[in-house]
């Protein structure tokens, strides 16, 4: 019997096994509960949904999973709560490449990305977004930039390789980029009971469970078994061929094609094949770039002046995952200084200014007060 099938002949997951090595304080717990609230409130989709995002407490945490409580009313934390806070990139890590070619003989790109999970999953998801290519069209007087594979659906295979992944194994979540597809490998392979054909109609079992919960509170996750049937949908309406799942036993692989869809910003037919990829179609620099010349043209008919409040949601859509959790820890306290962003995102003072900075040239956010009792508004 290996180690993983005793948890689970025993009702548990790998994830849930007390750490009694390790010890936590109450202001360890309450800095893990606020971090958790902060990311729900940057990944809620509307004003209905944030209110609707609830306190996370230790009771709430041991009800998960996250923390273990003894008999003589000790709480330890479990591995979920080692692998939620970062505190081992021996055993949580995803490591991020970008490939010439079709193979793994030559990289482009490479990055390994630690601390807590949910950044993890940010930082690959913006690797893989700056790695393809993006399309645009105009909509009115805006623009609209679309990638040749869909962001969601990119977003949740890196979460469900996560919350799949085996962390009894030495290797680690991997994802890989070439020039005809894009390629997430998670460590474990099926569970029992699971086949490819059975995933494909939404299926599942989980294996972290302590880390689903978790995820599905900080709004990462809509519901279990819902993802595949999803990116199925999504990959069909982009006009590009099914994913690709491969059952590797110690491992799953689901690959996604890169294709040609003008409508969706696709990136050619297969990117080795004979067809070009459109002038209009680049690869995403780190930064934002210009708009292409033939896109900045209004026609006349369209030169109203656009609508405020379009231009402040689009603010916000466009905002990078740490700037959305400082907004909303705004919203919900009315003003924030940069040593609480420090310690909200687990950065160095320095660098929350900086992030703070960009916020406010970027109009997202207002600073008031002299130097030494400077705080940010709304």
């Amino acid at each position: 019997m290996t180690q993983e099938m005793y948890y689970e002949s025993e009702g548990r997951s790998y994830d849930t096994v007390v750490r009694s090595d390790l010890y936590i304080s109450d202001e360890d717990i309450e800095k893990l509960c606020a971090d958790m609230k902060a990311v729900a409130l940057a990944n809620c989709k509307n004003d209905i949904q944030r209110q609707s995002v609830k306190n996370v407490t230790k009771n709430v945490l041991l009800s998960w999973g996250i923390l273990s409580e003894t008999e003589d009313g000790r709480i330890h934390p479990t591995n979920a709560y080692v692998f939620l806070t970062g505190q081992d990139a021996f055993l949580s890590k995803i490591q991020c490449g970008m490939f010439k070619g079709n193979t793994r003989a030559v990289f482009v790109d490479k990055r390994d990305y630690g601390g807590p999970l949910w950044q993890q999953v940010e930082e690959s998801f913006r690797f893989v977004l700056r790695n393809i290519r993006l399309g645009a069209k105009i909509e009115g007087v805006y623009r609209k930039d679309i990638y040749e594979l869909p962001p969601d659906s990119i977003r949740e295979l890196i979460i469900n390789a996560v919350i799949n992944c085996s962390f009894l194994q030495t290797s680690h979540v991997q994802v890989a980029i070439y020039d005809d597809r894009l390629e997430i490998t998670s460590p474990g392979g099926l569970m029992p009971g699971v086949t490819v054909g059975r995933m494909k109609e939404g299926y599942s079992q989980i294996r972290n469970r302590a880390l689903a919960h978790a995820f599905s509170y900080m709004n990462l996750i809509e519901g279990w078994g819902t993802g595949i049937p999803r990116l199925m949908q999504e990959m069909k309406e982009y006009g590009l061929s099914e994913p690709e799942f491969l059952d590797m036993e110690i491992a799953l692989r689901i690959n996604l094609y890169r294709s040609v869809n003008v409508e969706h910003g696709g990136a050619g037919e297969r990117l080795n094949g004979s067809k070009k990829v459109p002038d209009s179609m680049e690869k995403m620099p780190d930064s934002a770039g210009d708009v292409p010349d033939k896109l900045k043209k209004v026609p006349d008919s369209a030169r109203d002046v656009p609508d405020p409040s379009k231009e402040s949601a689009n603010n916000i859509k466009e905002m990078s995952y740490q700037q959305k959790i400082i907004y909303h820890a705004i919203a919900e306290k009315e003003e924030i200084t940069s040593a609480e962003v420090s310690q909200l995102l687990g950065v160095k003072q320095r660098r929350a200014r900086v992030i703070l900075k960009d916020m406010v040239d970027s109009g997202i956010i207002r600073r008031i007060g002299a130097a030494g009792s400077t705080k940010y508004i709304l």
